[in-house]
């Protein structure tokens, strides 16, 4: 289409081709017109019904330095199928999106759960172990011993009360990294020579230790 608005060729077999500019009104469709007056009013699309009975929207694209228009038309039944199937995708896709997310979603607090659980399980470990031995604290000695019944031992239970002798000595003289040395090797030596299924043993302050055998 020209800046005048007039049609420069038209494919429709009831028509010729136009090898110059035939304004919109002598091409003898009625609604061309509204076309026209959409190009006037800068409109970017218009639908209505073409000189073949089909509903068409016509894109208007301006050619900005010559004024001229470019006028493409699509019948609007393949505008609704392509609707239909895009909206149909999106709605696909917004399913699978969510279905993700559930997904994700479920293995974040699965994650979590575990993270957490692990979490207390290094704590309750913390609170039953000794800091520096890395063995069963005066906590974990007692709660041990509760958990089984002493009058199932009577004949074969013997309790061992252990202390190293000058290791506030050690400490104030040789410090207490070396301190820390002796006791972390008394214990290797006590597990050493005493099953650990036998044994309930314990950390129950500075340099005493107390075990329980049985067995």
């Amino acid at each position: 289409v020209d800046k005048d608005y007039g049609i420069l060729n038209h494919t429709y077999e009831a028509f010729d081709y136009y090898d110059f500019p035939t304004p919109m009104k002598d091409v003898g469709v009625e609604n061309y017109d509204l076309l026209q007056e959409a190009l006037i009013n800068g409109s970017e699309s218009i639908s209505f019904t073409d000189y073949d009975g089909i509903n068409r929207t016509f894109y208007i694209e301006r050619l900005e330095e010559s004024g001229w228009f470019v006028v493409s038309a699509v019948e609007d039944a393949i505008i609704s199928n392509i609707a239909k199937q895009l909206r149909d995708n999106i709605i696909r896709i917004a399913l699978w999106v969510m279905l993700l997310a559930l997904m994700l979603d479920g293995a974040f607090r699965l994650y979590s759960y575990d993270k957490t659980a692990e979490r207390i399980n290094e704590v309750n470990d913390l609170a039953y172990e000794d800091n520096l031995t890395r063995m069963g604290n005066e906590r974990a000695y007692a709660a041990s011993v509760d958990s089984f019944g002493l009058n199932d031992y009577t004949d074969d239970l013997m309790v061992i009360s252990m202390d190293l002798n000058r290791l506030k000595w050690v400490n104030d003289h040789l410090g207490h990294a070396a301190g820390d040395e002796i006791l972390k090797e008394f214990v290797s030596t006590v597990n050493s020579v005493i099953s650990k299924s036998d044994i309930k043993m314990g950390r129950w302050g500075g340099e005493e230790f107390v075990c329980v055998c049985y067995g």
